[in-house]
């Protein structure tokens, strides 16, 4: 069973942690989310059958979700804003 929540849960806290810090780059807003979601070492290991770690997946779904939404901005590739 997975221990990493799933992506909608990722969506605030990344968005708080832009609103605080201004434009950041794709990388620093998923660990800033993980962060704050406060995942373990466990959770942070966890990956899916392809590899890849499954916080950061979801976290990155969370962000593009939310750039589709149009509550975030990618003024550039990789960057993030609010």
């Amino acid at each position: 069973m997975a221990t990493v929540p799933i992506w909608p849960r990722f969506v605030r806290p990344a968005l708080e942690l832009l609103a605080e810090c201004g434009q950041m780059k794709r990388r620093e807003i998923i660990e800033g989310t993980a962060e704050r979601l406060q995942l373990g070492a466990e959770a942070r290991a966890e990956t899916v059958e392809s590899g890849e770690v499954r916080y950061r997946g979801r976290a990155g779904w969370a962000l593009t979700h939310s750039s589709k939404a149009g509550l975030i901005e990618r003024p550039v590739l990789g960057q993030h804003v609010l």
